[in-house]
């Protein structure tokens, strides 16, 4: 237990000193880090807005058609439409085309004369969409928020004209028939006007429940951890391979040995971890942004999740052979994990081939295991696929190294 002890504490030493000697270096890489998850925060909060659409709305000045004005004025100022499309009005069909034409509008609505009076009438005289050929997707996408629109009030006509046609052949009076289907158009109207009843409150986002910023600082947090990898390359040296021979005789065999190498690694992840969470926790919390909670089941989740790459730096250094060859293995891999497994760039955006591999890719396991246990959860099978994968591979890891001295 003594010599297990004083080869604990020499290897301790020497990876802190290994540690501080990097420290500038990791303070820059996390400083350009952060900056890059900011930076990707906001990109993506800008692709996944949906950007308003500029609609030129045509209304016949000519025919005082007041009734029209007041129920479009009344809709456009409602803020789910103005979500969508800021309006211009236009008094003639012509004048609205050319600001089409000329980009001052990327849309144009135009209503016929006295279009109010004819859809509560029953005529139902046609508006007409103009889009340009080269439309934009946001444009696209209000088109067919129209369509779906127009399909609504169809189905609600159709269904007001149902109870009139019912209406007539059980009451014989005209006045009765009419009560019938102002009912019906109100209750429509009264579901229709509130957006939850007519719409499912539910968020479809390619990052899951959690935000940009949240994805972001975790990607960061954990490219730095895996970083890290290099400083541990000391302890994978070929002439510590006399230090091991060494060691074995006196009683401390290959299993002690390889235990000693990830807790020395798990024990400094471990302590970066903490200190880069909780130091960002305290920037949330000064700046009131409700991004990270503090919870004890965050401490067991960042020592599981340091355990569990000290594992990976052990295997692959185990598997190259030595310090210089783990280093360039181990870079090789990370870049290739960081660039199929959605971590930077999520997975939804990338190729179905990229999809189908990033579900095999350790970086994306780690991912899905802190984003559940930053937020909250316990993720019970995915801490039991990281201890079992994390185990096999120390120990074979720890295999190949005693093969090799």
């Amino acid at each position: 237990m003594g010599l297990f002890i004083r080869y604990f504490a020499i290897e301790w030493k020497r990876s802190c000193k290994v540690w501080l000697k990097t420290l500038i270096t990791g303070v820059i890489v996390t400083v350009l880090l952060t900056v890059a998850a900011m930076g990707l925060t906001a990109i993506m909060r800008h692709l996944s807005s949906f950007e308003t659409v500029r609609v030129g709305m045509v209304i016949p000045e000519d025919e005082a058609d007041e009734d029209t004005m007041f129920a479009v004025s009344f809709l456009t100022a409602m803020d789910s439409v103005k979500s969508v499309g800021s309006f211009t009005y236009y008094g003639s069909e012509e004048e609205a085309l050319l600001a089409l034409k000329e980009g001052k509008v990327q849309t144009v609505i135009s209503l016929p004369p006295f279009f109010y009076e004819s859809v509560d009438n029953g005529v139902n005289e046609p508006a007409t969409l103009y889009i340009s050929q080269n439309a934009d997707l946001n444009v696209r996408i209000f088109a067919e928020l129209l369509k779906s629109g127009v399909r609504m009030l169809q189905t609600a006509e159709a269904g007001a004209y149902a109870m009139l046609d019912i209406a007539q052949e059980d009451r014989p009076v005209e006045e009765s028939w009419n009560e019938a289907g102002n009912v019906v158009a109100y209750t429509y109207l009264a579901e229709a006007l509130t957006r939850s009843r007519v719409f499912d409150r539910q968020l479809l986002s390619s990052i899951g429940s959690v935000n940009y910023a949240q994805f972001y600082f975790l990607a960061a947090m954990l490219v730095i951890l895996l970083l890290q990898g290099w400083n541990f390359a000391h302890l994978y040296q070929k002439k510590n391979r006399v230090l091991m021979q060494k060691l074995r005789v006196e009683g401390l065999g290959c299993a002690g040995q390889t235990f000693v190498r990830l807790m020395v690694m798990t024990l400094l992840l471990w302590l970066q971890a903490l200190i880069l969470y909780y130091g960002a926790y305290m920037i949330t919390r000064v700046f009131h942004i409700p991004m990270l909670l503090s919870d004890g089941i965050i401490v067991c989740g960042l020592f599981l999740l340091a355990f569990s790459i000290a594992c990976f730096f052990h295997f692959i250094y185990a598997v190259a052979g030595g310090d210089i060859s783990g280093c360039v293995l181990l870079f090789a891999i990370i870049l290739f994990m960081i660039l199929v497994s959605g971590i930077w760039i999520p997975g939804n955006y990338m190729p179905k081939i990229l999809q189908s591999i990033s579900g095999f890719v350790p970086l994306k396991w780690w991912e899905t295991f802190a984003l559940q246990v930053f937020y909250g959860e316990w993720p019970g099978r995915h801490a039991l696929l990281l201890c079992v994968v994390s185990t096999v591979t120390a120990i074979v890891g720890g295999g190949v190294l005693c093969k090799n001295t």
